[in-house]
């Protein structure tokens, strides 16, 4: 199988070689400037489809420039239409601004003020060079696993009082680990020991341990990725500990209540909303049940203007109303394993505790004028421009419309013979939760099956039962699909594509092209026809539309600097996890959108290139 993504990266922060390059400006568009610096960043973390070309290669690399120019033009004509004071984009925006806003300030409380020690640091690199085997013993009741403790000291068999013990199933051969892998408190006591030798009970939050030594093996030189390994468990370890210092002493004495009465009748209209599903829409009883965006726009149209406006989170200045927070649910994966008022209570609890932790720590940051750092603005501003054209497209596609003399007439000059759209085989691997792409990604970088990384992690069940093969889509059924297809080969996969409020890995199969001819009348071919022409109008639309803006504030692009520009050789994606919480793609995704620049130049006699 050919793989289109070659490796997954997690990560909180990245950096850039576009730093290194001066961040010297590819393209100018009237007051738009691309800089080399947001293009590497875009470009080196999107995933590419090409059949042939590699992601360093300089037509790749104009397609994606001119992609972000066509992303900026209509982000600006959707600011002309007043797009970003519709109720659902500021919803976007504002969860935008509060994970970022978030991050910075975990960033200056945390992040910053980690300091290794070389103490810390000799310490991780004696024990990293030993693996040892070891099993424990584990008791939630203190007074049993001193018991236990008594006996071991006095000559009890540990092995024999293990095969008594539920947790012996867990652990019928020893457990080889290393450093970073257990618990600090364990790892403490269980480095001190010498072979047959166990512990003194060990608490920890969830009950007791003792542990049991039954070999270690040393190793000698370090490789690279177990130095990488040390810096990072320290670095894990004490970010955990300064993030408990500041998360009690400034969530101390505060308390912010929500209304008991919005709270229960917003939890009574959700389980209204589950009861409308069908069964093979909620999967199986062992499945995660979703709420999807319409689903709470019906939630919220099913509520009066005048119980929109009530304050639902009684925040001591600027308080949230029910309507905000349900825009803001929009945005957040609502989900229960039962759809019973009790669970869909406890659900909705957690997300309002969530909410409210969040908001305050928004809040703090833009106190202290995070919102102005340059990294923090240029993040936002690249999320904000992305959903405006995104939505400005949305909109575009909605007021397309094609007429039945307008079919007709495609019909009749086609001389009742026209082909079909290319249709693509795919299979398909989606979630709503980001952890369970990225596992899918890893297991098929390892070569796994796709068919069988799809049943494993595939959140329809429908989809998954058939080891997510969907079967053949038309070229039109599916912008997102259909746009990153055309440029791959059999076999390929690319992911994570962000599609229906979750996310896809997509295989391309196979394609191939059918053809209506006659005798076929007009009633059947009608629909495949409308289809065909509302596509065409929407690229025909959308392609002038961005060459007419880009005439209007002329093109100027640095092509001698994005020819020389360097870029990482490896196709990558990268997840990026933020302080306090919260994960998504670490940049935008947006399909190729470069044929705009062909009408462009036909308008403009002066070739900017």
């Amino acid at each position: 199988m050919q793989k289109v993504v070659f490796v997954v990266l997690v990560s909180a922060l990245f950096s850039f070689k576009a730093i290194a390059q001066n961040s010297k400006v590819l393209a100018e568009v009237g007051d738009i400037k691309i800089t080399t610096q947001e293009f590497l960043k875009r470009y080196e973390l999107t995933p590419h489809a090409d059949k042939k070309k590699d992601i360093s290669n300089p037509d790749m690399k104009k397609d994606f420039l001119f992609t972000l120019i066509a992303e900026k033009l209509i982000a600006k004509e959707a600011l002309k239409n007043r797009i970003d004071t519709l109720k659902e984009f500021k919803s976007i925006e504002d969860y935008i601004k509060n994970i970022y806003l978030r991050d910075a300030l975990y960033n200056k409380e945390v992040k910053e003020k980690v300091i290794i020690s070389q103490s810390e640091w000799e310490v991780g690199k004696k024990r990293i060079s030993q693996y040892l085997k070891m099993k424990f013993i584990f008791s939630t009741s203190e007074a049993e696993i001193d018991s236990l403790f008594h006996l071991l000291k006095s000559g009890a068999s540990f092995d024999s009082l293990l095969s008594l013990r539920d947790e012996n199933n867990e652990q019928l051969i020893p457990a080889e680990v290393t450093f970073g892998k257990m618990h600090p408190e364990i790892e403490n006591e269980i480095y001190k020991l010498k072979k047959d030798e166990f512990t003194k009970p060990i608490k920890l939050k969830e009950g007791f341990y003792i542990c049991k030594l039954y070999d270690k093996t040393i190793t000698s030189d370090l490789t690279d990725s177990e130095k990488s390994s040390i810096r990072s468990v320290i670095q894990t370890r004490k970010e955990d500990s300064l993030y408990q210092e500041f998360y009690e002493k400034f969530f101390k004495d505060i308390v912010v209540n929500v209304d008991t009465k919005i709270f229960v009748s917003l939890a009574d209209k959700i389980k209204v909303q589950y009861s409308k599903k069908k069964e093979t829409e909620l999967g199986k009883e062992s499945e995660r049940k979703f709420l999807l965006e319409k689903d709470f726009f019906e939630i919220l149209n099913s509520f009066s203007k005048d119980e929109l406006k009530k304050v639902f989170v009684k925040f001591p200045t600027n308080p949230i109303s029910l309507e905000s927070f349900i825009y803001f649910l929009i945005m957040e994966n609502f989900d229960v394993y039962s759809i019973d008022i009790v669970s869909i209570r406890g659900k909705l609890n957690y997300i309002v505790q969530n909410y409210i932790q969040n908001k305050l720590l928004e809040r703090e940051a833009v106190k202290r004028g995070y919102l102005e750092l340059p990294e923090i603005k240029s993040d936002i501003d690249s999320w904000k421009t992305f959903y405006l054209s995104q939505r400005y497209k949305t909109q575009l596609y909605k007021n397309q419309d094609v007429s039945r003399e307008e079919a007709l007439t495609f019909f009749n000059k086609s001389n009742h013979t026209f082909e079909k759209p290319l249709q693509y085989r795919i299979s398909e691997i989606y979630s709503k939760d980001l952890l369970k792409i990225e596992a899918a990604l890893k297991d098929l970088e390892s070569g796994k099956d796709f068919g069988e990384v799809a049943f494993t992690y595939h959140d329809i069940d429908s989809i998954r039962n058939k080891k997510g093969d969907i079967g053949y889509i038309s070229a039109l059924e599916n912008n997102e699909y259909s746009q990153a297809i055309s440029s791959m080969k059999k076999g390929d996969y690319i992911g994570p594509i962000p599609f229906n409020e979750g996310y896809s890995i997509i295989k391309f199969s196979d394609s191939k092209k059918e053809e209506l001819s006659s005798p076929v009348n007009f009633e059947e071919a009608e629909s495949d026809i409308k289809g065909i022409l509302k596509s065409n109008k929407l690229y025909d639309r959308l392609k002038n539309d961005v060459a007419d803006f880009a005439s209007k504030k002329g093109v100027k692009i640095n092509i001698k600097e994005l020819t020389e520009l360097k870029i990482t050789e490896i196709n990558m994606v990268v997840f990026r996890r933020f302080g306090f919480g919260g994960q998504m793609l670490a940049v935008p995704y947006t399909p190729i959108f470069s044929n705009w620049y062909e009408v462009y130049e036909k308008q403009n006699s002066k070739n900017p290139l």
